[in-house]
């Protein structure tokens, strides 16, 4: 677990929040300078695995993968960046 799935999503958070949003393109997650793949230091296919992870582990949560005309996106519920972050030392048995 090189990065953690909840830090992805810490990111993924933060990029949507930039834009208003709760969803980012995965054009986003790969180009953005503020995505995932910047900030983690993610290749483009580490990004497509880290996405089908989150989806994964928190589909859940009301994360998921959809279409919008022919670009994807990845949903995101309505919560905080740290949140996520929270939830990663909950999974690993951190918890405060």
């Amino acid at each position: 677990d090189a990065v953690p799935v909840e830090a992805f999503l810490a990111c993924v958070g933060m990029l949507a929040e930039r834009s208003d949003s709760d969803s980012a393109t995965f054009t986003e997650l790969v180009r953005s300078r503020f995505g995932p793949r910047r900030i983690l230091g993610l290749g483009i296919d580490q990004v497509e695995v880290a996405a089908e992870r989150v989806v994964a582990l928190y589909g859940g949560h009301g994360i998921r993968v959809t279409m919008l005309g022919s670009e994807r996106l990845l949903e995101l519920p309505d919560t905080p960046p740290s949140e996520w972050l929270k939830a990663h030392y909950r999974r690993i048995g951190w918890a405060s």
